[in-house]
C-alpha cells in the first residue's frame, strides 16, 4: 500500500491533470461504499437483541471489525493524500468526500456496536477524530505555510509552531464535539447503557474486566522462555487464549525478548524512513504528521488492548511507513 500511494504522489506531482480524475474516482468509490455499508446496516439492524445494542449471535466479531478498522485506514490515508496534493483545488468536491468519509465512519462505528467489538469502535472513532484535525489544520494558513517552508521533525508535533496549530485544531474539534453531542443528547434520548462500549451484556464479564484478570498471566508465560518466546505458552501453561492482550507483552511472552528488540528496532527504522527526505515538503510534512498521529492512536490501543497480531497493526504499518530496500550496500 505504501508503494501505491507514494507512487500516486509521483505520478500526480509531475502531472497536476491526473489529480482531477483520482478526486473524481476517490468519490465514486466512496459513494458506492456507502451504499454497501447502509445496506449491511439495514440487514444486520433486523437481528438486533431487545435489552442491548448487539447482535444475538456475535461470534467472530473481532474479525470483522478488524476488517473494518483495516478499511478506514486506507479509506482515511488515501483522503489524506488526496488532501494534501490537492491543496486548495476542487474544494467543493473534496469537501463533499470528506463528508460522505465521515458519515461512513460513523455507520461503522455503531456496526462495531452492533457486532459486539469495542476495540472496533474505539479505533474508528480515532481515526475519524484524526481525519477531522487533520483537515481542520490545514484550513489555517500558517500551518500551511508551516508545511511548506520546513522540513519538519517527530519533536515537531509536541512543539514548535506545527504543534500550535495542532493544539489549536483540537481545542476547535473537542468544543464542536461537546456541542454537537450535547444537542443529540437534547433532542433524541438515548440510553449509553444499552450500548457494549457504556455497559456490559448480562450474564457476561465486560471486555475491561477480563483483560484486567488476565495481566497477572504475563510473569507465568514469560518465565517460560524470556529470551526466545514460545508461541504456544499460554497453552502450556494457563491455557488457550489466557495470553495477555497487550501487543508488547504479548510479544515478550511468545516472541521473548529477541523478538521484541526486532520488532521496536523495525519500529525506530520505520520512523527514521519516515522523516528523510525533502521532496514535496508540503505533502510529505502533511503525511508525516497524520502517519505518526495515527501510528500513536491505533499503537495505544494494540498496546492495552489487543494480541500482537492484531491484523490492523500490521496493516497500518505497511500503509503508513516507507519501503526500505538495499542496492549496493546503501538504504534507499
Amino acid at each position: 500500500l505504501t508503494l501505491v500511494l507514494k507512487y500516486f504522489i509521483h505520478i500526480v506531482s509531475n502531472d497536476k491533470k491526473e489529480l482531477k480524475k483520482i478526486v473524481y474516482i476517490y468519490l465514486l468509490y466512496i459513494l458506492l461504499h456507502s451504499y454497501f455499508l447502509i445496506d449491511t446496516y439495514a440487514y444486520l439492524i433486523q437481528g438486533v437483541r431487545n435489552d442491548f445494542f448487539t447482535l444475538v449471535d456475535v461470534s467472530g466479531h473481532q474479525r470483522s471489525a478488524s476488517f473494518l478498522v483495516m478499511n478506514f485506514i486506507f479509506m482515511s490515508a488515501l483522503f489524506i493524500h488526496i488532501r494534501l496534493l490537492s491543496h486548495d483545488k476542487f474544494k467543493k468536491i473534496i469537501f463533499l468526500s470528506s463528508m460522505i468519509l465521515y458519515v461512513n465512519m460513523l455507520i461503522a462505528i455503531i456496526l462495531s456496536q452492533l457486532i459486539g467489538s469495542n476495540n472496533g469502535a474505539v479505533t474508528i472513532t480515532g481515526i475519524l477524530f484524526l481525519t477531522i484535525l487533520i483537515q481542520i489544520s490545514l484550513s489555517f494558513k500558517e500551518h500551511s505555510y508551516i508545511l511548506f517552508k520546513y522540513n519538519l521533525k517527530p519533536q515537531s508535533l509536541f512543539f514548535g509552531l506545527a504543534s500550535r496549530k495542532l493544539y489549536a485544531s483540537m481545542f476547535i474539534l473537542l468544543v464542536s464535539f461537546i456541542l454537537c453531542a450535547s444537542l443529540v443528547m437534547f433532542f433524541i434520548t438515548i440510553d449509553l447503557s444499552t450500548f457494549r462500549l457504556f455497559g456490559s451484556v448480562t450474564g457476561h464479564i465486560s471486555s475491561v474486566t477480563s483483560r484486567i484478570e488476565l495481566l497477572s498471566n504475563f510473569l507465568v508465560q514469560f518465565n517460560v522462555s524470556p529470551i526466545f518466546g514460545n508461541i504456544i505458552v499460554d497453552r502450556l501453561t494457563t491455557g488457550d487464549g489466557t495470553y495477555v492482550h497487550s501487543t508488547i507483552a504479548s510479544l515478550l511472552t511468545h516472541l521473548g525478548l529477541i523478538g521484541f528488540f526486532i520488532f521496536m528496532l523495525y519500529i525506530i527504522l520505520s520512523f527514521k524512513e519516515l522523516y528523510r527526505g525533502k521532496q514535496y515538503l508540503f505533502v510529505t510534512n502533511g503525511l508525516r504528521i497524520y502517519s505518526t498521529l495515527l501510528f500513536m492512536g491505533v499503537f495505544l490501543i494494540a498496546f492495552t488492548s489487543v494480541f500482537f497480531t492484531w491484523h490492523p497493526l500490521w496493516f497500518l504499518f505497511g500503509c503508513i511507513f516507507p519501503a526500505l530496500y538495499i542496492e549496493n550496500g546503501t538504504r534507499k
